[in-house]
């Protein structure tokens, strides 16, 4: 069987699927140990290490990394049109299906991949997304497609059971209905993750795109100044404010720089930036579920010099899901 089918086949019918994504470089650290276990991120959403025989066999896809660092994401519960394969015409029909799976499956792996980013500066490598569905004693493959993201070979990193837990808590309160700004921003900001270990010019240019799609509506002159005030606000106030807008103009700056006279920016910019993101998109997405727009946020943010409202007040509660990083704090440790 395929999951999903071209448009006018009267047998196609849905089903739901699950959306496997093998992570292949993403250890998960506890207590100075390799955590080996299955976890429940959020309601159909399971984070797993792989067993041995399922590790070996991912590995043949073609990476370097070996056993102990297979994990998977498991998505639960999606429901695509399929048709068997002798449903088909010809391979047209088949492309037209293999598209139209993309175009559903790879948003989603994608966003929970850019939340998984957000709670710690990571990009595993994904080398393909399989869609299974369940028979009466195990899980069928339907396909598996031939697509890939995260890291390229050669990085690896351990994700800290805490920031985990973390990943879970932005998924179960992620908006389901986040304004497109805010979606566009997480998109460029994972690009920009991936991007870092070996690209710093793509990264820094990613995550300025992030930046200014997040915070730019409206802006028309004095950009740099408005937008690293727009972001120091949605985060700090006071002094800490003053800091992390001069951190926000050096970024612009380097960006400019970059774009206009080819000077490579340091890596330590691009960090900065990244951990500022890791702040900002969750709290504007709270910021606009509070006011009720994204204008209505972006208003909160320019009246804030002369009052804060009580929803711009609420984004900086000590115990939201959308603030787990402390941007002076971050900003104080080395860069790395």
């Amino acid at each position: 069987m395929i999951a999903c089918v071209a448009e006018g086949n009267a047998r196609a019918t849905k089903r739901a699927v699950r959306i496997t994504v093998p992570l292949l470089n993403a250890g998960v650290n506890h207590d100075g140990n390799m955590w080996r276990g299955r976890m429940e991120l959020a309601p159909g959403v399971i984070f797993a290490t792989l067993d041995e025989p399922e590790a070996s066999r991912v590995m043949r896809i073609g990476t370097r990394y070996g056993v102990g660092s297979a994990c998977r994401l498991e998505i639960h519960g999606l429901e695509v049109e399929y048709a068997h394969w002798s449903q088909l015409a010809d391979e047209n029909d088949y492309q037209v299906i293999v598209n139209k799976i993309n175009s559903q499956v790879t948003p989603i792996v994608t966003s929970y991949l850019g939340l998984l980013s957000l709670a710690v500066r990571m990009c595993p490598t994904w080398p393909g997304i399989a869609l299974d569905v369940e028979g009466e004693t195990s899980w069928v493959r339907l396909m598996s497609l031939p697509l890939s993201g995260g890291f390229g070979d050669g990085k690896y990193s351990y994700l800290p059971m805490a920031r985990l837990e973390t990943w879970g808590r932005l998924i179960k309160n992620w908006p389901h209905h986040a304004a497109a700004t805010v979606n566009l921003s997480l998109e460029y900001y994972y690009q920009s993750v991936t991007d870092r270990p070996q690209h710093a010019a793509k990264a820094l240019t990613s995550a300025a795109i992030a930046f200014e799609s997040l915070l730019g509506r409206g802006l028309q002159q004095e950009l740099s100044y408005r937008l690293s005030q727009r972001g120091a606000l949605l985060v700090a106030k006071g002094d800490e404010a003053v800091v992390i807008a001069k951190y926000l103009r050096d970024s612009y700056t380097a960006r400019s720089k970059l774009v206009h006279d080819a000077v490579m920016p340091s890596s330590e910019v691009v960090i900065r930036l990244q951990q500022f993101l890791m702040r900002a998109i969750p709290s504007m997405a709270r910021l606009i579920e509070l006011t009720g727009s994204h204008a209505g946020a972006i208003q909160a943010l320019d009246r804030a010099p002369y009052v804060r409202s009580p929803e711009l007040e609420g984004v900086l509660e000590a115990d939201g899901w959308w603030n787990f990083v402390d941007v002076t704090e971050a900003h104080s440790r080395p860069a790395l």
